[in-house]
């Protein structure tokens, strides 16, 4: 059974930087699989707008739509996992859309109270019936919101024109508090997201420790 490394972060840290740098390695024992921002933006109504960019313009309207997509989809990926690897690379996982951005979204008063429990109790119902192959740890790829904000403008994403740095700010809140503070330290890989990880040596002392 393969070791699952999950990696997380905020919009922006380099977490398909570091899965891209996975791949240049053309290792056999390696999977990766990315998040499914294609199931996000493929899928459009008769005017061509994705649920991304709904959600983005308008997050109250839509964010329940939203994160129930998010972690359905995530769920659905997940079944791509390849029981023969010796590790498989998954960007993000359905614990961060619950306990970031789903938690940010009614805390923040963008969902309201009945939708969150909606989410919950089916997000409650997939996990349980969740089967993952292997063990598995998260890889918290952790910078500054502004560094953040500052990556996203410059890979100039369509969808994310209307994020704001203070919606980044909430993001990257959320999530010191959910894998910093919260889990147990020897399920976290926290690595500095403030280095360019697409400098091989970066990416070089980061993969060997995240692997060992």
């Amino acid at each position: 059974m393969p070791k699952i490394y999950f990696i997380e972060g905020n919009i922006g840290t380099g977490k398909s930087t570091f899965l891209k740098m996975v791949e240049s390695l053309n290792n056999d024992n390696y999977q990766v699989i990315y998040e499914p921002v294609d199931i996000w933006t493929n899928f459009k109504d008769s005017t061509g707008k994705n649920i991304l960019q709904y959600f983005y313009e308008d997050t109250k309207r839509f964010a329940y739509t939203f994160q129930n997509t998010a972690f359905i989809s995530r769920v659905e990926k997940l079944k791509e996992i390849d029981p023969t690897k010796e590790a498989v690379f998954i960007e993000r996982s359905i614990w961060s859309d619950k306990n970031v951005f789903a938690k940010n979204c009614f805390e923040s008063q963008m969902m309201n109270e009945i939708e969150y429990m909606l989410y919950l109790k089916w997000f409650t119902w997939l996990e349980e019936n969740l089967k993952l192959q292997g063990t598995y740890e998260f890889v918290y790829l952790r910078c500054s919101p502004k560094t953040s904000f500052e990556r996203m403008k410059m890979r100039n994403r369509s969808e994310e024109t209307s994020v704001s740095l203070e919606y980044l700010t909430q993001i990257h809140d959320k999530h010191e508090q959910w894998l910093k503070d919260t889990l147990q330290k020897d399920n976290v890989i926290i690595l500095n997201a403030e280095e360019d990880i697409k400098k091989f040596d970066v990416f070089e002392e980061y993969i060997d420790f995240v692997l060992s």
